[in-house]
């Protein structure tokens, strides 16, 4: 009987701690890409190069990393959910960058001003790269009103 009391305190203090992690994890604030200083600032051409070389290196380097990336706009469109991907260096094989959906809603006019061809400044999260390198909750850091 004590042993099967035992196996019961411990299988509940394991999921009322579990609950406390998983409720804990759930109410993480983001981290404010805007104010946050880039862990590295490379050209969009570089970065590609870098996942090119060495994938699992430039993994270790830049996935979950705030990084500030410089280059020309490719490709520049607005997903039916309202969210905006500016492509950089190649549109196949460059960066890819989904802006931050607040940064976007408060800055549409900006956005819809860019043009291809353009040099611009994208902050965000690296995710990592497939066929192109992806940054997320991107935000132009030179173009904030």
């Amino acid at each position: 009987m004590k042993t099967k009391r035992l196996i019961l305190i411990v299988v509940i203090t394991g999921a009322v701690a579990a609950a406390g992690i998983g409720y804990l994890m759930y109410n993480k604030p983001h981290t404010d890409i805007a104010a946050t200083e880039p862990a590295y600032t490379i050209d969009a051409k570089s970065l590609v190069m870098d996942f090119n070389i060495s994938n699992h290196k430039a993994n270790e380097k830049y996935v979950n990393q705030v990084i500030q990336v410089n280059g020309t706009i490719v490709n520049i469109r607005q997903t039916q959910t309202s969210l905006w991907a500016i492509s950089l260096y190649d549109e196949f094989q460059g960066v890819t960058c989904v802006m931050d959906s607040v940064y976007a809603t408060e800055n549409t006019d900006i956005l819809s001003n860019l043009e291809e061809g353009e040099d611009i400044v994208v902050k965000g999260m690296c995710d990592g790269a497939l066929t192109d390198v992806k940054l997320s909750r991107c935000v132009l850091p030179n173009k904030t009103y």
